[in-house]
């Protein structure tokens, strides 16, 4: 398993961005940077509907993959963003379109996500944003992918089992030696549903989910060396 860096200058628009590269290799790793709705062609956001931005965002990501030689369907993690909540039916809805045209085998194997809120974004005029991380195809030893489904109420959340417009997602997916697990909310795995607004309780359930998912995965809570935290209060 070799650790050699490869980086790759970000342009939007011909410019290049002085603070952030498009993709940073590290071995089999690929890590981009957060695309947006702007064009990388223009550095525009040529829509203010959601829908067009987030197949923006998609064909960003898409296109950046296919640059330094991976492919769409070898995303193993993802950090969606939208500014209005409201979104994210159709933000799966139209993820789900885009993978069964551009990169088939991830309706059923989807990439692990983690969804959140964010308003303002920093690009004014955005509406969503996709931070993700892939693979190179490489069959090199040492960086075997294996994907752990992601189940609520004893049903695989990937389609057709569940409508379309809702979540889709592995709990886990290991690339190696590391795990990247799915964003663990306060839902209820038996149920599918949050059934308590008390804070400490919500803390608990997701951290009970982590833990579970990080043994299904054959890891453990000790071998976690990296969270984000997402709090809808901050005196939470």
């Amino acid at each position: 398993m070799g650790w050699e860096v490869k980086k790759y200058p970000m342009y939007y628009g011909g410019v290049k961005e002085p603070c952030s590269s498009k993709a940073v290799v590290v071995g089999n790793m690929v890590f981009l940077s957060s695309m947006d709705g702007r064009s990388l062609k223009t550095g525009k956001v040529p829509s203010d509907k959601f829908e067009e931005q987030i197949v923006q965002c998609l064909d960003n990501v898409r296109l950046s993959l296919e640059e330094v030689g991976s492919s769409m369907d070898k995303l193993v993690k993802l950090y969606a963003f939208v500014k209005n909540s409201e979104d994210f039916p159709s933000m799966w809805k139209i993820m789900l379109e885009y993978y069964q045209k551009h990169a088939p085998a991830l309706v059923d194997e989807p990439p692990a996500i983690t969804c959140a809120q964010i308003n303002p974004m920093v690009h004014p005029d955005s509406l969503t944003e996709i931070d993700a991380t892939a693979i190179l195809p490489n069959d090199d030893p040492g960086w075997e992918v294996k994907k752990q489904p992601m189940y609520y109420h004893g049903v695989k959340q990937v389609y057709p089992n569940i409508k379309p417009g809702m979540p889709f997602m592995s709990e886990s997916v290991i690339v190696g030696n590391v795990i990247f697990l799915s964003g663990m909310g306060a839902e209820n795995p038996d149920t599918g549903k949050i059934e308590t607004n008390i804070f400490a309780d919500q803390m608990n359930i997701s951290l009970d989910k982590i833990r579970a998912a990080m043994d299904n995965a054959g890891g453990s809570l000790s071998n976690i060396i990296k969270t984000f935290h997402f709090q809808a209060r901050m005196e939470g």
